[in-house]
């Protein structure tokens, strides 16, 4: 065991200083994958709203014309409209 020590008992502060730095790498990266979900996160927040507000917008303009094709259909109903007898005539031949 003692020999084992005295070999790595001088490299000792070497490994700790080199995962130490692959410790802060890891670390840094984790940040940065952090960040950019959040930035995703955030655009996919900015596109769902203005997916919301296009879909308001073609909404109203969609029951505009219906509003207007149930118009110009009533009219048409009243235009053709043929009045029915109030009593039933009877046909001879």
């Amino acid at each position: 065991m003692p020999a084992i020590m005295g070999i790595i008992g001088p490299l000792l502060p070497y490994l700790m200083l080199g995962l130490g730095a692959i410790a802060a790498y890891i670390g840094i990266k984790h940040k940065g994958k952090v960040e950019a979900q959040a930035q995703f996160q955030k655009q996919q927040e900015v596109v769902a709203q203005k997916v919301q507000q296009d879909v308001a917008v073609a909404v109203g303009k969609d029951q505009q014309i219906d509003q207007k094709v149930e118009a110009k259909i009533e009219d048409i109903k009243k235009a053709d409209a043929i009045p029915q007898p109030s009593s039933p005539t009877k046909f001879k031949f």
